[in-house]
Order: C-alpha cells, then structure tokens, then sequence
C-alpha cells in the first residue's frame, strides 16, 4: 500500500512539473514609444501691421515679416529702414495691428472656435519634453527658486495640467526639512525643475536655436490661462513681453513652424 501511495504522489508530482515547464512564460511588456499627439484646433491668422518705425504714415510690413523679431525689414510701400528702436514700438505697433482668420495663417494662436484656449506658450531658453511610458515630463532649463515652483504647480493643477497627486508629491519635496542642500539644488533655488504633466504636450523648436513653442493639448477658459501665463511669468519661465502681448491681443500667438 505504502509502495502504491508513494508512486501515485510521485506520478502527480512529476505532472505538476511537466504542466510548469510546458506552460509558457507570459511575454513580457515592453516600454510603448510616446503616443501621437493630436492638436485642438487652434485659430491660425494672417497678421497686418501698419506702422514702420519711422514713418508716420499708414506703411504695411511686408508679408511674412515679424516685426517684433526681424531687427532689419523695410515698409513695403514707403521703404523705411524700421531696424531703429524696434524695442520700442511695442505700443504703437499693437494699436495698428489686425488679424484675419485664416486657414493658411501663420500665426498660431491659443484661441480655440468655441472661444476657449489651448495653451500656446514661447519658451525661450532651453527645454525638454519627455514620455516616461505613462505621461510627459516637461523640463524647464532656467533658474528658480522653490517658492515659484510652487506657484506655479499649484496654478497647474488648479487648471487639470498636473494630477493632485503628481502636485502633492512635488509640494512634499519642496517643503520637506532641509538636511543640508538637497541634491540637484544649489542654495538659492533649483536650475531648473520637470512638471509631470497630466494632458498630451507637444515642444517645438522655434526659429531661434534653443528656443521652442510649448503646446498643451487641454481647453482652458481665459482666466485660467492669463493666471497660468501670470504664474509662469513671476516664475522667469516665460518673457514678460510675451505675457504683456499676450493680455493685449486676448489671446497667445506663435510663428507656424510646420
């Protein structure tokens, strides 16, 4: 009996251990590339400009210029040098600009058709945009201190662009008791910091090297936009001239660049 008893155990066993080596092992997942980013529909414009910097008549800016950027350009119709004082025409030159809807537009703006926003924002210093697999990181290269980043975060998670727990998980890092200077922070601040982001993004580069154009695929209204804008301007990481330009207008502009 005892014979029979040990033979059958065995004979089970040995099957436990044929069906475990038979039975394939589960494929492993391997890490997804960045997922496709599909843009909202952001109105595009074909600027007028009539002010050429010296002349004081109605003087067009020839097509396709930009100029707030180009520092050399000359009116179209009287052939004014406007490469004078460009930095301080910014009053003049808003008060006669206009913009038309247009499908070929070259300006991109943050206005969406139903008069909402998708962020558009000019980045000018370095930058990086990052899939981890499950969101996108964005890195901002410029010098801040913890209490901006903080502003900002919050602002970010006040408008759906940073998960609460993403934004808690950074807060406790920024407020955690100091034990000597945190790795990575010199003692005024951070070089920089990285947003894991809750919404698609996409970061282009612009026609400056080293600069680029920050989309964020999400509907916002107005004034969560222009505190984001606020936010992100008392923090160094966007140019005042930009955010001033971009309360005047109602709305963000940037260069097509496809």
């Amino acid at each position: 009996m005892e014979v029979l008893l040990i033979i059958g155990a065995a004979t089970v066993f040995g099957g436990l251990i044929l069906r475990a080596v038979r039975t394939p092992a589960p494929p492993r997942r391997l890490k997804s590339g960045p997922p496709a980013v599909e843009p909202l529909p952001r109105i595009a414009y074909l600027p007028t400009w009539e002010y050429c910097g010296r002349a004081s008549g109605e003087c067009p800016v020839p097509p396709g210029s930009h100029p707030w950027k180009d520092k050399r350009w000359s009116c179209a119709k009287c052939g004014m040098d406007a490469s004078a004082k460009v930095d301080e025409y910014d009053e003049l030159l808003v008060s006669r600009e206009t913009f038309k809807p247009a499908a070929d537009g070259w300006l991109v703006s943050s206005r969406l058709p139903d008069g909402r926003h998708a962020p558009a924002i000019d980045i000018d210093f370095a930058a990086r945009l990052d899939w981890t697999g499950r969101s996108w990181e964005l890195t901002l290269e410029r010098a801040v201190t913890p209490e901006k980043i903080l502003f900002v975060l919050r602002v970010l998670r006040e408008c759906g662009l940073v998960a609460y727990e993403s934004h808690r998980r950074q807060e406790k890092e920024l407020l955690r008791p100091s034990e000597g200077v945190p790795s990575g922070r010199a003692p005024d601040g951070y070089p920089g910091w990285t947003f894991d982001l809750a919404v698609p993004a996409r970061l282009v580069p612009s026609q400056t090297e080293g600069h680029f154009h920050l989309y964020l695929e999400k509907e916002v209204g107005w004034m969560d936009y222009e505190r984001l804008l606020r936010a992100m301007t008392e923090a160094g990481f966007v140019e005042r001239g930009f955010y001033a330009m971009t309360l005047r207008r109602g709305m963000s502009m940037l260069r097509k660049m496809d």
